[in-house]
């Protein structure tokens, strides 16, 4: 049998928190599945979506949604019109997807936040403001060429 030493006993804990610190930390993150159609419903292949975070902090309260103080604070409409927010010039676009054949776009592993999606391509353009919650699925739908109806998307666990 070794005797433990107290120098040896140092070094073996410094080894145990040394590997601790390596220890991925997980990030809570979720979900954006969202499909881009027409204003008669039919899917709409090749359009560009980039996520953005909103401007403006959930405690602000404004109601800029246009939904009666439902979603207070998730963005900045300007004139209080009920509109999403325009992404400012040089905001940082947080994740980018093209919609397939079928409409369809999935952006993966979205830290939790409030965000912009904003969609444009085949001649029309959408926004949606989306809150992503860990392990949530939030299903989007976005529409070109009127009749998007800019609300915020409820998440699906």
């Amino acid at each position: 049998m070794f005797k433990l030493t107290p120098l040896l006993a140092v070094v073996l804990m410094l080894v145990a928190v040394a590997r601790a610190d390596d220890a991925p930390t997980k990030v809570a993150t979720g979900t954006i599945v969202g499909t881009t159609v027409d204003a008669a419903g039919n899917p709409v292949a090749d359009v560009t979506v980039n996520l953005y975070i909103a401007g403006t902090p959930a405690t602000k309260k404004t109601d800029t949604m246009g939904d009666k103080g439902q979603n207070k604070g998730l963005g900045k409409g300007g004139k209080g019109d009920g509109r999403v927010p325009n992404p400012k010039p040089g905001q940082v676009v947080i994740a980018t997807a093209t919609s397939d054949a079928h409409g369809t776009f999935v952006m993966a592993d979205i830290a939790v936040g409030d965000y912009i999606l904003d969609a444009h391509g085949n001649g029309g353009s959408d926004r949606k403001l989306v809150s992503v919650t860990d392990g949530a699925k939030i299903p989007v739908s976005l529409t070109l060429g009127g009749g998007g109806g800019q609300k915020k998307q409820k998440q699906q666990k």
